[in-house]
């Protein structure tokens, strides 16, 4: 049998990193047969929805190269979709979570029409004024929305015709979030490693030489701001069947700047980073806040001090560092 040593390179890393995610997918499916109480096994479920939405924003941060500050939008609409084809209309789950994956992967797709040409600050910009829009029509809507006293949302059982799985338990819907956050994780990491991944990466590095090569620029930001608000509306589908509540602060200005700083703190350019930030985001979240409801102030300053010693690289690179 042919030496570990004796491999290509990139066959190395992508052993390591395939036998890395079978450890720690084993060690989440643990939690719940090892966790004493609900609440660890409800932190981990948040861990793994709100890692996914980071996952989300680096497919357009760490390899497209644009920097969106409106990220909550389409992870507002995955929570209101779901929510409101559950409560209004009485729909199963199955349905309810494909719709709002769609209405978010819509609205990408109109306002990425309009926005994939433009770069840098602008860009910024106008997702944030997207991301404002939406938010402003929820909170307005109460009607339909519940405005700000927001909307309670039951949790139906999943019915896929040939089986009908009751997911009232904390562990039985922990078990289905992680089996659907795995399978779109796994759906990233297929698309950015084919041949339109790499492209995505040329347009990163250098927009103008990509396109000097053949690679249509617009048409690759498209494709990858679509995907990343499709797989943001995932996660918020699943977040509100979690919580059982959606509320308009979901789609706030101040969440897509917690999932930035999730994304930047985990490291900027991988997947597997955003799930770090995300995890230690959550904990310091809960750990600081039993001390005092100013809990953003000290967290603010961590991350201050982390980007300032860090040098700029996440977690995930901090780690390898001290690894070699």
């Amino acid at each position: 049998m042919m030496a570990i040593e004796s491999l290509p390179a990139a066959t190395r890393v992508r052993l390591r990193d395939g036998w890395l995610l079978v450890g720690v997918v084993a060690t989440l499916a643990l939690v719940p047969l090892i966790s004493p109480s609900r609440f660890y096994v409800n932190l981990a479920v948040e861990v793994v929805l709100l890692g996914l939405w980071a996952a989300s924003l680096n497919v357009l941060i760490g390899f497209t190269g644009l920097v969106s500050f409106g990220h909550a939008a389409f992870f507002g609409l995955g929570v209101y979709t779901t929510g409101l084809l559950i409560a209004k209309l009485g729909l199963s789950m199955a349905p309810a979570l494909l719709a709002g994956v769609a209405v978010a992967a819509v609205a990408a797709l109109l306002v990425g029409i309009v926005i994939v040409r433009l770069s840098g600050i602008a860009f910024a910009l106008v997702t944030l004024a997207f991301s404002m829009m939406v938010f402003t029509t929820v909170w307005r809507w109460s009607k339909l929305t519940g405005g700000d006293d927001g909307l309670t949302v039951s949790r139906p059982p999943l019915d896929l015709g040939f089986v009908r799985l009751d997911l009232q338990g904390a562990a039985q819907f922990y078990y289905l979030a992680l089996v659907l956050v795995l399978c779109a994780y796994l759906a990233l990491s297929r698309f950015l490693a084919s041949p339109v991944g790499a492209a995505l990466q040329a347009v990163r590095q250098n927009a103008v030489r990509a396109e000097s090569i053949g690679i249509d620029v617009h048409r690759h930001r498209l494709l990858a701001f679509v995907v990343a608000g499709a797989t943001a509306g995932l996660a918020g589908s699943l977040y509100v069947l979690f919580r059982g509540f959606a509320a308009p602060d979901l789609l706030h200005w101040s969440a897509s700047g917690q999932v930035l700083l999730m994304t930047i703190l985990g490291g900027i350019g991988t997947l597997y980073g955003p799930f770090l930030g995300a995890a230690v985001f959550v904990v310091l979240q809960e750990v600081l806040s039993t001390y005092t409801q100013y809990w953003m102030l000290p967290l603010g300053i961590i991350f201050i001090l982390a980007v300032r010693f860090m040098h700029g690289r996440g977690l995930l690179d901090l780690l390898r560092a001290m690894r070699r």
